[in-house]
C-alpha cells in the first residue's frame, strides 16, 4: 500500500458544496471516496475512486440510502476485472438499471428519481473522468481552463432509460491543479471567470465561486496536492454518518485520512479478513493501532 500512494505522489482535498434555495442541503448530494481493497480485481490494484451522486426529481432517495448505493457501486468497481473504463462504465450501467427500475416501478404514481452520477478514477497522475447524466467538470491548470462535457447528453440522466448516458474523458493531473466536478448543463461565460484560480485551497475556492448570494450550488471542488496519494474528505455532514455499529470494525491506521475514520480502542493492528475484528483473546501479538468507524460506507 505504501509503494502504491509513494508513485502517486499527488493528494486530492475534496470539499462539496450543496445549496437550494440559499440553504446548505447535505441531502442534494453523495460523495464516496475509497482506494483498492485487499483483494481487488485484476486491473483494479492501484486505482483510487472518487463517486459523486446527486439525486433529482421528485422521489429522491435518503442521504443513507445514498450512501449505501456508493458503497456498493464502490464494491462493484473493485470487483470488476479489465480496463479502468470498463469498470466505470460497469459502475454506470448497474445504477442505470437500479434507478431505471425503481422509476418502473413508482411509474404508477407519477413519480420518478434520476440520478447523476461522475466518476473519478485516479492511478498515478492520470485520471480518468466518467460523466453519466446532466453533469460537467472544470479543469485548471497553470496554462489554462478546461470544460469537459458533452452537449449531446444534454438532460439525460440516469434512471431515465434502459440506455446510459456516458462520457469518458481523459487528464493528467498535476499539484496545483483544481477539478470543478458540477451537475448540470454547464453555463455560458463560466471559463472567464475560472481564470487565475490555480493553486488555490478548497475553501478559498468555495469562497470565491460559491459565495452566501448564490442561492442554488451542487458541486465537488477536488484541490491536487503534493503528498502521499491519500484523499482528504472534510468533517461534513454532506458525508453521513451512523452509530457504531454493535460489532466494532477495524481498519489500519493509513485509512484514516482518506475515510475520516474516529480512532478508537487499538485492537492490536489486526486487519481480519473481511476487515472485521475477532475477539481480543484471538488477535496475534500488537502490531499497529486499529480504528473503529462511523462511516456508513466503510464495510
Amino acid at each position: 500500500m505504501s509503494r502504491q500512494r509513494n508513485a502517486a505522489a499527488l493528494d486530492l482535498y475534496l470539499l462539496p458544496v450543496a445549496r437550494l434555495a440559499g440553504v446548505e442541503d447535505e441531502s442534494l448530494l453523495s460523495l464516496h471516496a475509497s482506494e483498492p481493497p485487499r483483494r481487488p480485481a485484476r486491473g483494479r490494484e492501484r486505482d483510487r475512486l472518487i463517486l459523486y451522486l446527486s439525486i433529482q426529481g421528485n422521489a429522491p432517495l435518503s442521504a443513507t440510502k445514498q450512501a449505501q448505493i456508493l458503497a456498493n457501486l464502490a464494491h462493484l468497481y473493485y470487483q470488476t476485472p479489465g480496463s479502468v473504463t470498463t469498470a466505470l462504465r460497469t459502475v454506470a450501467d448497474e445504477l442505470n438499471r437500479l434507478l431505471w427500475e425503481r422509476n418502473t416501478a413508482l411509474a404508477g404514481s407519477n413519480r420518478q428519481g434520476l440520478g447523476v452520477l461522475t466518476q473519478l478514477a485516479l492511478r498515478g497522475n492520470q485520471v480518468t473522468l466518467a460523466i453519466g447524466g446532466a453533469a460537467h467538470a472544470y479543469h485548471l491548470t497553470s496554462e489554462r481552463v478546461s470544460l469537459l462535457a458533452d452537449p449531446e447528453l444534454g438532460e439525460r440522466a440516469l434512471g431515465q432509460s434502459r440506455q446510459t448516458p456516458l462520457r469518458l474523458f481523459q487528464l493528467t493531473l498535476r499539484s496545483g491543479d483544481i477539478l470543478l466536478l458540477h451537475s448540470g448543463i454547464p453555463k455560458s461565460g463560466q471559463l472567464p471567470l475560472l481564470a487565475n484560480l490555480h493553486g488555490l485551497g478548497p475553501e478559498s475556492l468555495r469562497r470565491k465561486l460559491f459565495p452566501p448570494s448564490l442561492n442554488e450550488a451542487n458541486a465537488v471542488i477536488v484541490a491536487v496536492r503534493a503528498g502521499e496519494g491519500r484523499i482528504h474528505l472534510p468533517h461534513s455532514k454532506i458525508v453521513p454518518y451512523l452509530p457504531l455499529p454493535a460489532q466494532t470494525e477495524c481498519f489500519p491506521a493509513p485509512l484514516v485520512a482518506l475515510y475520516q475514520e474516529i480512532p478508537g480502542e487499538s485492537c492490536g493492528g489486526h486487519l481480519a479478513r473481511r476487515t472485521r475484528c475477532r475477539t481480543r483473546a484471538n488477535l496475534p501479538a500488537p502490531g499497529g493501532e486499529c480504528y473503529r468507524s462511523r462511516y456508513l460506507t466503510i464495510r
